[in-house]
């Protein structure tokens, strides 16, 4: 058997494997699983010439379950296959579009054409199913400790379950992925008697994972014909990194009354294919404001309609059958076939496997460990790194570690690849926030809610783009229409709270936080707000206190440390808060607003020369500040080296003049 052919069997073999578990979460009613799997067969072959059409079908199936209307529609829009335009007259009829879909319908109807896509039996819902689903419940219902046994228990029957995975990694309580789903062994005991085709086994009184037989498929006419089995050896390419992993960007998703220093407002056509290579973020200096939370289609031209998978159509010439004589020469005879049980094996193992690793990825992001789900993107297979919700984990990814330059161009990046894309959408507008680019934003406001007028993310967009315009009464009312629209909306009470707070209605933003909080416990956003509050309102050990439960949710937070020392600070607990600064600027050493506290901490301890080399380095990073200079001037006059302190005085007094009556007050002394 040539390697040509091995590989069109294994991509066969995936194929139907593929079809087996979107078609069974389909039918079971879990959306964002079928979803999942139908976007990671639809970026699983990077050959043109594999066909992609039932691929495509799937694809947009799942996203109409999961109410992605537009970007269903979009993907078949020119399809010509009936199954497609039933779903496109589908996404019409939803959107309202009635004589749209009637248009399509009209057109496809009496051509004779039907691509016949593989038919797959109905599968009942299983006890791993509804443990699922009982798990989704208690998360809903605030019962996290039972959600947790319900998932892990769904998962140890069946490990594809991506919705189980996902609820661990939502509730911050995933273990490892190599301890929950064991890369080899989960698939072990998968084919012990095959069941009827298209039956679905599972052994409810032990952890034994369910087994997915592929049905036969037809070949007109009602005849059945076996499909091909061939193995594959499980290895997904090797592709360069889109990215470099190591970034000494500020980690400081905050916030900052200060705009991004030197940001770019365009994207050079040429970065688009490495948007990801990290580089310098600028530091900010400011006040903080706040935490925020948490494409276009493959070418139709790349994707043939009329190509199907390549399978054969008579059993008497399947190459499974051929097995050469004592005679024969070469290395087929010395080469033993897969029986059919070790090829679907393999094919398990590989989807398992792939969904292994997304798994580590989502759960670093969850953990709030950016830098590893970088590091966990780049064992992806290239073709993989082509859909556009990698960009969009890339994207969160860069934000939590205050990359936003960078961030920005990966979610730039995903809504090309589906610019009908409303997930993640809220955070890429907080970016925008951060990076202060008005115009960009208000566009993409505008865009998301052409879409959908009725989806939270566009109103936390609307808003976003109020509050950059300093308009917080109008920013504050689109971010309660957010959460009316969706009342388990952490991202946009949080919000709420923070434009409540620029509004100085301390009661109204931790009534908001509260409720961020009662929706997601592990919402550190809220947790800062509600520490915030408390500072303003000179309740220092609240504000410790809260403050501390935002770092044990993300450790690694160099701006949450910063707030914890500015609490210790105002408590006079000078050598904690100098502990705690050192540790925020070992994770933000771009810092200057970090930098410029540690330096009042040390001229109060006394320490002047540490003192005096980090405002030596501040007057670099930030030359337009008058403080800088101001505060170097008392330095150096506590040093007694007057010259260089009345030097320091009048360089204040240039860049801020409202200074010239305290400078003078000093100079007399």
């Amino acid at each position: 058997m040539n390697s040509a052919s091995q590989t069109a069997s294994s991509i066969t073999s995936q194929s139907r494997k593929f079809r087996s578990l979107i078609w069974q979460y389909l039918d079971c009613d879990l959306p964002r699983t079928a979803l999942f799997y139908a976007e990671r067969y639809f970026y699983s072959f990077p050959d043109p010439q594999v066909p992609t059409h039932d691929a495509r079908h799937l694809l947009a199936t799942s996203l109409l379950r999961c109410n992605q209307i537009h970007s269903s529609q979009h993907l078949v829009k020119d399809a010509s296959c009936l199954a497609c335009t039933e779903i496109f007259a589908e996404c019409c009829m939803k959107l309202g579009r009635f004589r749209q879909g009637q248009d399509a319908l009209s057109k496809c109807v009496g051509k004779g054409r039907n691509d016949s896509l593989p038919n797959e039996p109905r599968a009942s819902p299983d006890e791993s199913v509804l443990l699922c689903k009982a798990g989704t419940l208690a998360l809903k219902g605030n019962l996290h400790d039972q959600a947790v046994q319900y998932f892990q228990q769904a998962l140890a029957l069946n490990p594809f379950l991506w919705e189980a995975v996902d609820g661990l990694c939502r509730l911050g309580k995933c273990p490892e992925i190599d301890l929950l789903i064991r890369p080899q062994t989960a698939v072990t005991q998968l084919f012990a008697a095959p069941p009827p085709p298209g039956h679905i086994r599972f052994d409810t009184k032990s952890t034994q994972v369910p087994t997915f037989i592929p049905p036969p498929q037809t070949s007109g006419g009602g005849f059945f014909t076996p499909a091909p089995n061939h193995g594959s050896n499980g290895k997904g390419p090797q592709f360069n990194p889109l990215y470099t992993a190591g970034s000494n960007g500020p980690l400081q998703p905050f916030r900052l009354d200060a705009g991004f220093a030197n940001g770019r407002d365009s994207i050079p056509q040429e970065e688009k294919a490495h948007l990801l290579s990290s580089g310098e973020v600028p530091g900010y200096l400011g006040e903080l404001a706040r935490i925020p939370s948490r494409s276009r289609s493959q070418d139709p031209d790349d994707m043939d309609e009329d190509m199907q998978p390549v399978e054969s159509t008579s059993s008497t010439s399947s190459p499974r059958e051929f097995s050469p004589g004592p005679s024969a020469g070469g290395t087929l005879s010395q080469q033993p076939l897969p029986s059919p049980q070790d090829e679907l094996h393999q094919v398990a193992n590989v989807i398992l496997e792939l969904m292994r690793k997304f798994a580590k990825i989502v759960r670093a992001l969850s953990m709030f460990e950016p830098q590893g789900a970088l590091d966990a993107i780049m064992q992806l297979p290239a073709e993989q790194t082509k859909a556009p919700w990698i960009y969009a984990l890339m994207g969160r990814a860069r934000f939590e570690m205050a990359d936003y330059l960078i961030a920005s161009r990966a979610f730039e990046q995903a809504r090309a690849l589906d610019p009908y894309r409303m997930w993640d959408m809220d955070v890429f507008s907080t970016v925008l926030w951060h990076l202060q680019r008005d115009v960009q934003l208000s566009f993409l406001a505008q865009e998301l809610t052409s879409i959908d007028e009725h989806s939270p993310q566009a109103w936390i967009a609307t808003g976003n783009c109020f509050s950059l315009q300093k308009d917080h009464s109008q920013a504050l009312t689109c971010f309660k229409r957010a959460t009316q629209l969706d009342p388990r909306s952490a991202v946009g009470y949080a919000l709420s709270g923070h434009e409540a707070l620029a509004l100085d209605d301390h009661d109204s933003a931790m009534q908001f936080f509260r409720a961020a909080l009662r929706t997601d416990s592990r919402h550190y956003p809220a947790w800062y707000g509600l520490g915030t509050v408390y500072l303003k309102q000179n309740k220092l050990r609240k504000a410790e206190y809260h403050f501390r439960k935002a770092i044990e949710i993300s450790p690694s937070n160099a701006v949450l440390i910063h707030c914890e020392g500015t609490a210790l600070e105002k408590r006079g607990e000078l050598e904690q808060a100098l502990e705690r600064y050192n540790r925020s600027l070992a994770l933000s050493p771009l810092s200057p607003l970090v930098k410029f506290k540690r330096v009042k901490v040390l001229i109060q301890l006394k320490q002047y020369e540490n003192a005096l080399k980090d405002l030596l380095e501040l007057r670099d990073l930030a030359p337009e500040e008058a403080n800088v200079p101001f505060v170097l001037g008392k330095l150096y006059r506590e040093m007694g080296r007057n010259v260089e302190a009345t030097r320091c005085f009048t360089i204040a007094r240039d860049l801020d003049p409202k200074l010239s009556a305290i400078i003078g007050h000093l100079l007399d002394e």
